[in-house]
C-alpha cells in the first residue's frame, strides 16, 4: 500500500498549497473547468456535425430517388398520349393532322 500512501501525501501537499494560495488555486480551477467545457463542447459539435451530415445524405438520396421516380414519360402519366401522338398510326405521324 505504499502507492496509496504516496497518493495521500501528494493530495495533502496539493491541499496545503491550495490553502496558502487561494487566488492561484481559483485561477487554476477555472482553467481546468474551461478546458473541460471546451472539450465537451467540441465533442458535442462533432457529434452534431456527423448527425447533420447523415441527415443531409438521407435527404439527398430521397430527393434523387423521388426525382428518378417522377421523371420520364412513363412516370409522368403521358406514356399513353405520347404513343398515340407519335406512334405508327399516331395523330402527328399518320393521323388526321398529318394528312391536312
Amino acid at each position: 500500500m505504499s502507492w496509496f500512501s504516496s497518493i495521500l501525501d501528494v493530495a495533502n501537499s496539493v491541499g496545503s498549497w491550495m490553502e496558502s494560495n487561494p487566488t492561484a488555486a481559483s485561477i487554476l480551477g477555472g482553467a481546468v473547468a474551461g478546458g473541460a467545457q471546451f472539450y465537451a463542447s467540441k465533442e458535442l459539435q462533432e457529434s452534431q456535425d456527423e448527425s447533420d451530415e447523415k441527415a443531409y445524405q438521407r435527404r439527398k438520396t430521397d430527393m434523387l430517388e423521388n426525382s428518378k421516380a417522377s421523371s420520364g414519360i412513363g412516370a409522368s402519366g403521358y406514356d399513353g398520349y405520347s404513343s398515340k401522338l407519335t406512334g405508327g398510326t399516331g395523330l402527328l405521324t399518320n393521323g388526321i393532322l398529318a394528312k391536312q
